[in-house]
């Protein structure tokens, strides 16, 4: 369960098509796909977090 969590961090947030990424890109005028690329360091940090914390408290 703590997997399928931590991938909803990274598509909630990381994910080109969702609405809020692509209005914020449209006002600030760059890209969506360079927030993406931005972003998804510091996703993977935390979604690797989760799992690992999930581990620890349910194993």
């Amino acid at each position: 369960m703590g997997a399928f969590l931590a991938a909803e961090r990274i598509q909630g947030c990381g994910d080109p098509t969702n609405t809020q990424n692509v209005w914020t890109a449209n006002f600030a005028e760059v890209d969506v796909n360079t927030i993406t690329k931005k972003l998804l360091p510091y996703l993977w940090v935390i979604a690797v977090f989760g799992v690992v914390l999930s581990a620890f408290l349910y194993f």
